[in-house]
């Protein structure tokens, strides 16, 4: 089954980044042009802003000239029922790709890691997710399966160059489409907060995209602060500064001006709050630097009859500050469960 995710011209880049960032491109199909529109092939029905789906037949696509699929290139290796249970989607990262194979295909993860090194060129690395995303860095163990043995790639979105460990620091490129979208927001010479900065991919993809004055991060985990500060680096940003710690503690540091030598900003137009299980504990210091028309985008994971959740979480801190605000939007940014999402509410102070 194939589906069309039809776009204007001018909103091709976006909906295409949409689709790889969530690895739903299908690949063995060709895009379809016209004078005004282009059609992207996926594998899966999926509602992107500013475009169109519709189902429709495999001719109505041409196919690639491209080398066989990676189902295809283990047709001799697998059973048909291993087949139909093999997971053809795959994060991919800088040169490595981030495979998930379920249990009962996990005595072939070897021959299926090197087919798909066979079939992808720009792979160099193949990885298995080994557990789930723990701790307080929300780090995920990984398993080495084939190709160069290593971690660590330089990643390439929105034209950042940035450098990570895929196993010691947290850093999902389908997030690639969001950070995106917060960087379209942002007006020029904005001073911007990131809580909880990663590898910087958000200090990044904004200080790269935009004219805003002062971006700071600061993040907890010491071993992403270092590759942050190497793709602060590598992009040659001047606006960035970036601080090590937790939000809670390196916070009021930043209000006190004696411990800095940077000019650190005392409020921000706008706060980005990237940690989904426990944003709402940090809304106490994201409310402490906001201001009159400072936007937070604040991210959770929940339930979709329970987005209400997180407004009533940002509600009961405004009341607790004196503030009000209004909600501007809420955005689904993948899903994490049955009908369960990383949600970001972009939320305005009045």
């Amino acid at each position: 089954m194939v589906y069309a995710i039809t776009a204007k011209l001018e909103n091709a880049k976006k909906v295409l980044d949409s689709l790889q960032s969530d690895s739903l491109l299908d690949k063995q199909f060709q895009f379809k042009k016209t004078k005004t529109t282009i059609s992207f092939p996926s594998i899966t029905q999926i509602e992107i802003d500013g475009a169109t789906c519709r189902e429709v037949t495999e001719d109505f696509f041409k196919k690639t000239t491209r080398s066989l699929t990676l189902k295809e290139s283990l047709n001799s290796v697998l059973t048909q029922i291993q087949l139909e249970k093999l997971k053809t989607a795959y994060d991919t990262v800088g040169t490595i790709a981030i495979l998930e194979i379920d249990d009962e295909l996990r005595i072939k993860e070897t021959e299926i890691a090197n087919a798909l090194l066979k079939t992808n060129a720009n792979i160099k690395t193949v990885l298995r997710k080994d557990g789930a995303h723990q701790g307080q860095y929300r780090t995920q163990p990984m398993k080495f399966l084939a190709g160069v043995d290593t971690r660590e790639t330089l990643h390439n979105e929105s034209g950042v160059r940035m450098l990570v460990d895929v196993e010691q620091v947290y850093f999902s490129p389908r997030l690639s489409t969001e950070r995106l979208r917060i960087a379209n927001l942002v007006r020029p010479d904005e001073n911007i907060m990131v809580f909880f900065s990663g590898a910087a991919p958000y200090p990044a993809v904004i200080g790269k995209k935009t004219q805003a004055r002062t971006i700071v991060g600061i993040e907890i985990n010491p071993i992403a602060h270092k590759y942050a500060q190497e793709t602060i680096h590598l992009n040659k940003l001047k606006n960035v500064h970036l601080f090590c710690g937790d939000v809670h503690k390196v916070l009021p540091l930043l209000l006190d001006h004696k411990h800095l030598a940077q000019d650190i900003p005392r409020n921000y137009d706008r706060i980005i709050m990237n940690l989904p299980k426990s944003a709402h504990e940090y809304l106490d210091d994201a409310l402490i630097i906001a201001k009159k028309g400072t936007t937070i985008h604040y991210y959770d994971f929940l339930h979709e009859d329970e987005f209400d959740t997180a407004i009533e979480r940002i509600d009961a801190a405004c009341k607790k500050h004196g503030v009000e605000f209004k909600v501007n939007g809420i955005h689904t940014c993948g899903a994490q469960g049955i009908r369960t999402y990383r949600i970001c509410v972009d939320v305005e102070i009045l």
